[in-house]
């Protein structure tokens, strides 16, 4: 097994059991650090502050999308 760092994410290199080379991100395994809101909120939130930040921008776009797409009738 190996680590390396491709564009920017770690991943983990290793052979199955077929002798076929496989990688998966290291986030993903037990060698990757914990995240720190995580061990500090013991479980008891499901969401990072980070993960809820990313979430309100997705809204903003699918509703910025949205208007785009479907612009609103005039009525006369």
């Amino acid at each position: 097994m190996f680590r390396r760092c491709i564009d920017g994410e770690d991943w983990l290199f290793f052979q199955n059991q077929e002798n076929r080379d496989n990688r998966i991100p290291t986030s993903w395994t037990s060698l990757y650090p914990p995240d720190p809101y995580i061990v500090i909120s013991e479980g008891r939130s499901l969401f990072s502050p980070r993960d809820l930040l990313e979430l309100v921008q997705l809204a903003k776009d699918l509703k910025a999308t949205r208007k785009r797409s479907y612009p609103r009738k005039r009525r006369v």
